[in-house]
């Protein structure tokens, strides 16, 4: 056992998820239609997850996520 310990303490492991394309997001979201259910099942994300990701879009205005500038427009447009 005290092999095992040593093993673990010499090379931890960090599970890291790749981080979402929130750009990609933003643009199945609100431009497509795609509901939350949906986007959950498609990320393999929960929807609290995509409902957590949908607000920090809104609160950021979208900006810095890759979105193009006619996206952004058209985001505004309709209100987000």
């Amino acid at each position: 056992m005290d092999e095992l310990l040593d093993w673990v303490l010499t090379y931890p492991i960090q599970w890291r998820e790749p981080k979402l394309n929130l750009a990609e997001l933003a643009r199945l979201r609100w431009i497509e239609g795609w509901s939350r259910r949906r986007l959950a099942e498609h990320y393999k994300k929960s929807q609290n997850a995509i409902q957590f990701h949908l607000q920090k879009l809104k609160q950021a205005r979208f900006s810095g996520v890759g979105l193009t500038v006619g996206e952004i427009r058209r985001l505004k447009e309709i209100n987000l």
